[in-house]
């Protein structure tokens, strides 16, 4: 996986890129993901690459669309070969109850935005509130 941006330029014949797809396909890598993971008005760009070198696992891949940055999120998902059912999968789940919405509100109103709201950088802000948000 990783956030890949190698332009060409009028169609030229760019070495790095060859070098680069050509190390990834000789050692048995193909892609996962193949449709564009940042759109613009004027650009549509695949820049977050997945590849595999294990064709004779079935997964699912896809693109999260979102608007947290500049372009979307990447996942691959695979069935795990593991035979021990020991483990436990522990789940959560949010009541959305009246009494729950209300608590959830006295909350938000005891928390202190402040320093959220002196940072500049969006991505920053976000992990701050996020943050805020699962400790309180």
């Amino acid at each position: 996986m990783g956030d890949i941006n190698i332009k060409l330029l009028n169609f030229e014949k760019h070495i790095k890129t060859e070098y680069y797809l050509e190390g990834l396909f000789s050692n048995g890598f193909v892609p996962i993901i193949v449709k564009p993971t940042r759109i613009t008005a004027s650009s549509a760009t695949l820049i977050d690459r997945v590849y595999t070198n294990n064709i004779t696992t079935t997964g699912q891949a896809g693109i999260i669309i979102t608007d947290l940055a500049d372009h979307f999120g990447t996942f691959y998902l695979t069935k795990s070969h593991n035979t021990n059912n020991s483990h436990v999968i522990k789940t959560r789940k949010r009541i959305f109850s009246d009494t729950n919405i209300e608590i959830f509100r006295r909350k938000l109103k005891d928390i202190d935005f402040t320093n959220i709201s002196l940072i500049i950088c969006p991505n920053d802000a976000y992990n701050e509130l996020l943050n805020l948000y699962l400790h309180y």
